[in-house]
């Protein structure tokens, strides 16, 4: 009787954990809901940002070759300084840290759920090299850039100490160096820049559908609403 006693307290002790981890579980996938909600939003603002990069690129690649630089000048100055702005996507990774920080994803039962989540991780890290590269091409654009636009010019299109804004210019100051060579030097660096650009949209367009994928079945796998 003793035994069969603790045999059942053990079940009951045993039932009650399965019961948390549950819960517990179904808690983390209702949190990584909102994290991907989240992510999508960030990726269709950052897909929007890295078109309009590649547009100004052409734009500045244009009126480089046209080399009316009298008359398009400021347009080079407002093209070049918006090319140099920063724009990277981060994603919401709260609730995959929570579950990393918890031992890894072995608190996600359903096989299925965690295969996605690790393959949505991996495009996430695929997208973050490109970045990384992006952000040392940048690097080099801002070196390039030096030697084609005046660094006055630059000072004086900024606007405030707390905000990273630049004004545009309604007249046509005199370029730095009009040289062929530093043109084309920074017309490459353009043109690199702009092309990781663009494998970045594909790569973002490939995330947002593994997230929209993984919300799906998320939402199927735990009968979330």
């Amino acid at each position: 009787m003793l035994f069969l006693a603790v045999f059942c307290g053990f079940l009951a002790e045993y039932k009650l954990e399965q019961t948390i981890e549950q819960h517990r579980e179904k808690d983390y996938m209702k949190s990584m809901v909102r994290d991907l909600r989240a992510d999508i939003r960030g990726i269709d603002t950052a897909i929007k940002l890295k078109l309009m990069k590649i547009d100004l690129a052409d734009s500045l690649l244009a009126l480089f070759e046209k080399k009316d630089f009298k008359n398009t000048s400021g347009s080079i100055y407002n093209i070049g300084g918006q090319l140099s702005l920063r724009s990277y996507f981060n994603p919401n990774d709260g609730t995959v840290q929570q579950l990393r920080n918890a031992g890894g994803l072995r608190l996600i039962k359903k096989v299925n759920v965690v295969d996605s989540i690790e393959h949505y991780c991996n495009l996430i890290r695929d997208l973050q090299r490109l970045q990384d590269l992006e952000e040392s091409q940048l690097v080099e654009y801002h070196s390039e850039m030096s030697k084609i636009f005046s660094a006055h010019v630059f000072n004086q299109m900024l606007s405030g100490k707390q905000t990273m804004q630049i004004n545009k210019l309604e007249t046509n100051p005199k370029l730095l160096s009009e040289d062929d060579q530093r043109i084309n030097d920074l017309d490459m660096k353009i043109v690199i820049t702009k092309g990781n650009r663009s494998y970045q949209i594909q790569a973002l367009n490939e995330l947002k559908q593994s997230a929209e994928t993984l919300i799906v079945l998320i939402k199927k796998e735990y009968h979330l609403e």
